[in-house]
């Protein structure tokens, strides 16, 4: 597992999240949020617009549990 900011900086909230995963299948974007915003040291809600595309479209394109 992740066990420090630095790591989680290291590995980014992508791989991040693909690893909780791999414990709870029914993740929403909204952890991936959460923890890009841990990452860059703001509340998810002020995540730039882009930034927060582009983590929906990566998030988009995972199957859903039980479609992989």
């Amino acid at each position: 597992g992740i066990r420090s900011e630095e790591e989680l900086r290291a590995v980014g909230a992508e791989v991040a999240w693909l690893k909780i995963r791999e414990k709870n299948k029914y993740l929403s974007v909204r952890l991936l949020y959460a923890l890009e915003g841990a990452i860059t040291g703001m509340h998810e809600a002020m995540l730039p617009m882009q930034r927060r595309q582009q983590l929906t479209t990566w998030f988009e394109k995972i199957p859903a549990p039980g479609n992989e």
